[in-house]
């Protein structure tokens, strides 16, 4: 991934006729957090009936499971498709796979005819890939904690910084569970949080006690967005995030299965 500039993602945009001007964006930040936040969204659009395309990295299971439309993992001839074209334009951009990928996924969103996209953050956010969008609904930041300090900072507030840089003229909803100096940096900005309480009367199937800061934070922001209640609690109530805390039963065994990118997680 290219860390340090959007140009190469904008330029594959721009060749390809600015697909991300035709989809409303929900762009997610965030140390923790991010692929359960990204579900709640995506799920709460599909019960709003919304036609949704959901990015998020890294794969979990498969690769395909990354880029997918109202839930579905878009297939290998599609995928071929649309990162082929990407690809096709990016002649003489030094663009990275990451870069390609993205600018490729949302060309598909469009072009599949979705209404709204869900994309999470690569890395950071201020010079992420997926920053180079031209606009956006909403910027979503969740927990933010020590991560990649080679490229984002070394103090929590270097990190939120790149965290902050995806809101650029939309409204923006932070979780709430969140260190006291990266509450401190957003409260200055005149965020909305979105405290665990919001989630209290709602019924949430995602397991593991930090999903309710998740819910929480999309809940706030589809209420921001204007989404209808029914929507946001069905939605809500259907997210089971995949590899987060899911429990798989073989040969009379039970397993576990979660993971961790940094000791916040952990």
């Amino acid at each position: 991934m290219n860390y340090y500039s959007t140009e190469p993602t904008r330029t594959i945009l721009d060749r390809l006729h600015c697909p991300d001007e035709k989809l409303k964006i929900i762009h997610i930040a965030g140390t923790n957090g991010k692929g359960s936040t990204a579900e709640f969204f995506t799920n709460v659009l599909i019960c709003a009936n919304k036609k949704t395309g959901t990015f998020t990295s890294p794969l979990v299971y498969t690769y395909n499971d990354q880029f997918r439309i109202n839930g579905v993992s878009l297939t290998d001839e599609k995928l071929n498709y649309y990162f082929g074209k990407a690809a096709s334009v990016a002649q003489g951009v030094n663009a990275t796979q990451f870069e390609i990928e993205t600018a490729g996924i949302i060309y598909a969103f469009a072009e599949e005819g979705c209404e709204w996209a869900v994309i999470e953050c690569g890395m950071g956010g201020l010079t992420d890939a997926t920053n180079a969008v031209s606009h956006k609904e909403l910027a979503v930041i969740t927990s933010v904690s020590l991560e990649h300090t080679e490229y984002l900072g070394k103090t929590i507030k270097d990190i939120c910084a790149h965290k902050a840089g995806i809101i650029k003229n939309c409204p923006a909803v932070v979780n709430a569970r969140q260190p006291d100096e990266a509450a401190e940096y957003f409260k200055n900005l005149g965020v909305v949080f979105a405290d665990k309480n919001i989630a209290d009367d709602f019924e949430i199937s995602a397991r593991g006690s930090l999903q309710v800061y998740n819910a929480a934070t999309a809940i706030v922001g589809a209420r921001l967005l204007g989404f209808d209640e029914v929507a946001i609690r069905e939605g809500i109530k259907n997210t089971k995030p995949a590899g987060r805390l899911e429990t798989v039963n073989i040969c009379g065994r039970t397993y576990i299965l979660d993971g961790a990118h940094n000791p916040a997680a952990f």
